[in-house]
């Protein structure tokens, strides 16, 4: 059994049974992970409010074979709004699970903290994760016109081939200015 005491960010809350949750956190030292917290839907949980989405804590994770989350304390609670939870559906969606990348932790937390969301961001942390396109994925337009991401495909999209496709608006990122 190995124990884990790191800052994380909480992407996400998954509930498992009547009192417990799945918790997706994207954690410095870890990278990507979930973790199970225990009893955390009770309404005596003191962990329950340290972990919503957008929050980011001091979390203490054992393994054993699974990550179980033990503890958390937040340091820093964001607003809600529709731009944190695109944003942490779009970490969510890219970002492997148990890869830890310092570069991309420090970035993630700046811009958390900031709340600094524009296409110039999303860019930089597609290119950190090593996304990186010149051309659309469809017509070959060159990168200036490259104008999104679509998350669930994992390509890159100008704004004629997102509007002459099915794709939901929800599901990619703006990457450019156009």
């Amino acid at each position: 059994m190995k124990e884990y005491y790191t800052p994380g960010l909480v992407l996400d809350r998954v509930p498992r049974n009547s009192q417990d949750q799945s918790v997706v956190l994207y954690t410095k030292e870890l990278g990507k992970v979930s973790a199970i917290s225990k009893s955390i839907r009770k309404i005596t949980s003191k962990l329950s409010g340290h972990l919503t989405a957008g929050t980011i804590a001091n979390v203490r994770l054992i393994d054993r074979g699974s990550h179980q989350l033990i503890d958390a304390l937040s340091y820093f609670k964001p607003e809600p709004d529709e731009e944190l939870f695109r944003f942490l559906s779009f970490l969510d969606e890219t970002v492997p699970y148990n890869q830890p990348e310092h570069k991309l932790w420090y970035a993630v937390e700046e811009i958390v903290m900031k709340k600094s969301f524009s296409p110039r961001i999303y860019r930089y942390l597609l290119q950190v994760m090593g996304f990186e396109s010149s051309a659309c994925q469809n017509c070959k337009k060159i990168l200036d016109e490259v104008a999104y991401f679509h998350t669930p495909d994992i390509i890159f999209l100008c704004s004629n081939c997102l509007t002459r496709s099915r794709v939901k608006q929800q599901d990619v990122v703006p990457v450019s200015q156009i």
